[in-house]
């Protein structure tokens, strides 16, 4: 009876053995299966990155290229603004230095009609008005 007994503990122990040992094997393969999907996070996310990356890079290259062709549409456009606000100036102080000399001369032309006046007058009375 005793070599049964044996035989059954030896069972169990075998049995025991078996079930620690796909114990550890299962523990194994979920830590493998753990670090993998740790890993293929890590590519997903590098390439997420990378997309947003490239995309970036692909908007500031149209952002330049608009920037260049704004500059290129608006440069004639703003050159000839500037001129025309040159010659604009231009005619502004010319408007300017006429109307000075218009004054000068609406002055002097005013004294010239009051000594014809006072001529007119003596030349009229006679006398000389002082």
């Amino acid at each position: 009876m005793s070599d049964h007994s044996d035989d059954e503990e030896e069972e169990e122990e075998v049995e025991v053995e078996e079930e620690e040992e796909i114990e550890v094997e299962e523990e194994e393969n979920s830590d493998e299966e753990a670090e993998r999907e740790k890993r293929e996070a890590e590519l997903a996310e590098e390439r997420l990155n990378d997309k947003w990356f490239e995309s970036l890079q692909r908007q500031l290259a149209a952002v330049k290229r608009a920037r260049t062709d704004l500059k290129t549409i608006l440069q004639p456009q703003v050159q000839a603004a500037h001129d025309q606000l040159k010659v604009r100036t231009q005619l502004l102080e010319d408007c300017v230095s006429m109307s000075a000399t218009l004054k000068r001369d609406m002055v002097a032309l005013q004294e010239v009609g009051d000594l014809i006046a006072t001529q007119q007058a003596q030349d009229s009375t006679g006398c000389t008005i002082a």
